[in-house]
């Protein structure tokens, strides 16, 4: 099913946003602590916080996330195999 965008935006909101934007990827956060923050690491780590979350709502599942670097590098993850 599709979740509702607006508590979508919520949780990206507070589990993501919040926590990574304007800081330093590299030494601020316990999300990402000892990892390099590549976009590979960063898709995986947001999966993580957001999977859980998501699978709370009652038929709702994260299918896939994708993550722009920029205009021609984008990741695509679809969870823990």
């Amino acid at each position: 099913m599709v979740m509702n965008l607006v508590d979508l935006m919520g949780l990206l909101r507070e589990k993501i946003h919040g926590r990574v934007d304007h800081r330093h990827l590299n030494d601020d956060q316990e999300l990402l602590a000892g990892r390099v923050p590549t976009a590979e690491t960063l898709v995986i780590a947001f999966w993580n916080e957001l999977e859980p979350e998501i699978r709370g709502f009652e038929t709702c599942r994260l299918v896939r996330m994708r993550l722009w670097e920029s205009r021609s590098n984008m990741v695509e993850y679809r969870g823990p195999a």
